[in-house]
């Protein structure tokens, strides 16, 4: 059985350009990257400005990961997730007691 393939192997299409001076941005940002992954991050950022912020804080991350299978970095995250809370990984409400441990001292108000 072969490797999962790398996110950057796996790009089959980019949104289109909306911001070109936003993209170009991006794109000279990525220029290490390979073009699919640069031109993909650059239409991405293009398109809104809280993604275009992202990447340029996460930008050692995403280079990081663009070699690696999604599923393998996915897996790191939740670990990462666990390690630091447990319930993280619940996906559920927190019972009452798990909520006002988390949150100390608390107030309830009624109108």
């Amino acid at each position: 059985m072969s490797a999962p393939a790398s996110l950057t192997a796996r790009i089959a299409r980019a949104p289109r350009v909306h911001d070109a001076d936003r993209a170009a941005e991006t794109a000279a940002a990525f220029s290490d990257l390979a073009p699919e992954l640069r031109d993909l991050l650059a239409a991405t950022a293009s398109c809104s400005p809280h993604l275009a912020t992202l990447m340029s804080r996460e930008a050692d991350w995403l280079r990081e990961i663009a070699d690696a299978p999604p599923e393998d970095t996915m897996r790191a995250i939740l670990a990462e997730a666990a390690a630091e809370d447990p319930a993280a990984l619940d996906n559920r409400p927190l019972k009452e007691g798990e909520f006002l441990e988390r949150v100390g001292q608390v107030v309830f108000v009624s109108a």
